[in-house]
């Protein structure tokens, strides 16, 4: 019996440690810590240490242990700090401005004077620099001010990390993309049947939201998992006690692209993109409850071919002549109910994808901060998907529609000056649709593939397949629900 006591004493404790650690590695890592010393140079062990955000309110306090050092952990980003120090009998010190970034260990040690010998408190104002915190490989953060900067091709948050000296893409140190992590807010985005983030869309989370971005490889410590090559991470913004906001609109226009295609034939379709969105954030109740939110929606039309035969370099090209296109093309439509719209040719294609996110911060008390953070996205990418035959005709080709939502709840308490717990919950959902054509029926779609071999315009043989009806990709509906 008292084995069977002790087995279940350690198997708690194990489970203990691990959620310790599975919390651990889904934080932010920002931390304050220091010593604080007597003017005497010795350390003063029960002083009396708080941390304030200054522009959110958020307020957390410790004392000093027996070596006078003190510590404050996953402190939530931002800026400006201020860190006070007192203790009785010495006067107050206090240092401002201070900023904490992504991976940022703030150390600051302080010396406290006999109040005898001063009248006042004793303020330091500091120039922001942070220290980052070590790790066991190699590290990149970028910065919100950076970001805002650098141009970022279709606002995809996943492009920062060319940024990084080891990234190939999304391929980190030399490993492929599947060994890639993605986190956001400290917890997972990762697309678990397929790879890389959950969204398939240009983007899956803001520009305008995103705070801290860190490219991180080779970290092998038990406070990282899930990733071979590196770990792709990115920190929302949340609401000050000062309404801010932007509004932005990028659009290129048709008449900047060039009028020919890539073969010289004039263009029919339009080439155009425009992208659009704001973001807000401020409080609801000053010091207590803020809120951001942010939108970025992009609007896309481009052309593509379907064995676009106008000359006798598109014929050979395609392998297949112009009047053995048509035949196959007769054939389909009199004997197998080929739809009698247009199948070869020059086509448009206008996509759409959306992205919002919600976040709430809620200074509970002075031991509990709770957040809340709800992403959502969808994608929209008709007439995309198409089969591995040479030739696939219009109606073969089916369409992609994807829809993603995660909602994070995290609540961070201090239990007491050594305690501090930080737990995270999330529930994510992924739906991927491929869709067959319209000019199909939605289930039971029969396929033919032909080979049709042709003499071309220089006098070789041409041999291709050419595919009508349905297709080996869609119908198919994938369904990711994950709590973590």
């Amino acid at each position: 019996m008292k084995k069977m006591i002790r087995f279940f004493k350690c198997t708690c404790l194990f489970i203990i440690l691990a959620i310790a650690q599975l919390t651990h590695a889904q934080s932010t890592d920002a931390s304050a810590t220091g010593t604080v010393f007597t003017n005497q140079q010795k350390p003063l062990p029960g002083a009396t240490v708080t941390i304030i955000n200054n522009a959110t309110g958020f307020k957390s306090s410790a004392q000093t242990n027996e070596k006078g050092a003190y510590s404050f952990k996953q402190l939530p980003l931002g800026s400006p700090y201020s860190i006070q120090v007192s203790f009785v009998g010495y006067t107050t010190q206090v240092k401002n401005n201070l900023s904490l970034n992504l991976g940022d260990q703030l150390l600051n040690d302080f010396v406290l004077i006999d109040s005898g010998a001063a009248l006042s408190e004793v303020v330091v104002t500091s120039n922001s620099v942070s220290s980052r915190i070590d790790r066991f490989g190699a590290s990149t953060a970028i910065s919100a001010r950076t970001i805002q900067q650098i141009p970022a091709q279709n606002r995809n948050f996943n492009d920062l990390a060319s940024l990084s000296p080891i990234s190939n893409g999304a391929n980190l140190g030399g490993q492929r993309f599947s060994s890639t992590n993605y986190l956001i807010d400290g917890v997972s985005a990762r697309n678990n049947l397929t790879s890389g983030e959950i969204g398939r869309g240009p983007f899956s989370l803001s520009l305008e939201a995103i705070r801290e971005f860190e490219v991180i490889t080779n970290v092998y410590s038990v406070t990282q998992g899930r990733q071979g090559g590196g770990a792709i991470s990115a920190v929302t913004k949340s609401g000050t006690n000062t309404f801010t906001g932007s509004v932005f609109d990028y659009f290129r226009s048709d008449a900047l692209a060039s009028p020919n295609d890539i073969r010289g034939n004039k263009r029919v379709q339009k080439f155009t993109n425009n992208q659009y969105g704001f973001s807000l954030g401020g409080p609801i109740v000053k010091n207590k409850l803020h809120f951001f939110i942010a939108f970025d929606r992009e609007d896309a039309s481009a052309p593509f071919f379907i064995a676009d035969i106008k000359s006798d370099a598109d014929a050979i090209a395609n392998r297949i002549s112009k009047g053995a296109l048509d035949t196959v093309l007769n054939i389909a439509r009199t004997k197998y109910g080929l739809s009698n719209s247009k199948q070869v040719g020059e086509f448009g294609r206008e996509t759409v994808a959306n992205t919002f996110l919600l976040r709430l911060d809620w200074q509970l008390n002075a031991k509990n901060r709770l957040t809340f953070r709800n992403n959502y996205s969808n994608w929209n990418n008709p007439t995309s998907v198409n089969d591995n035959s040479n030739i696939n005709l219009f109606e073969t080709w089916g369409d992609f529609k994807s829809e993603e939502n995660s909602a994070l709840l995290s609540l961070r308490t201090q239990v007491n000056t050594n305690f501090l717990n930080e737990l995270k919950f999330q529930y994510q959902r992924g739906t991927r649709n491929f869709v067959p054509n319209k000019e199909l029926p939605s289930a039971n779609i029969p396929r033919a593939i032909v080979t049709v071999r042709s003499i071309l315009p220089n006098g070789t043989q041409g041999n291709t397949n050419v595919q009508f009806g349905g297709q080996r990709f869609n119908p198919e509906d994938n369904l990711e629900d994950r709590f973590n």
